[in-house]
């Protein structure tokens, strides 16, 4: 790994989890993907998701406890 990319690595390493959530994302997605690429995979995910809804498989959360979450990220 250059100097380069360990000292980008870590200030990435050093940013708060919702951020490197993030930045992980962008950097799986790539400058190659095509908004025709990004609309699959989005309705495969959404495919997805609702298998396991209608097989019961699917990991159910309250809307409270998303809730209460999502303060405790926005507030820090």
């Amino acid at each position: 790994m250059t100097s380069r990319a360990l000292r980008i690595l870590q200030e990435a390493l050093a940013l708060p989890e919702d951020e490197r959530a993030l930045l992980i994302a962008e950097l799986r997605r790539g400058p190659m993907d095509s908004p025709e690429e990004v609309e699959k995979a989005w309705h495969d995910e959404v495919v997805q998701r609702l298998k396991t809804l209608k097989d019961g498989t699917a990991l159910l959360h309250d809307w409270e406890d998303v809730e209460r979450e999502l303060d405790e990220i926005v507030r820090g």
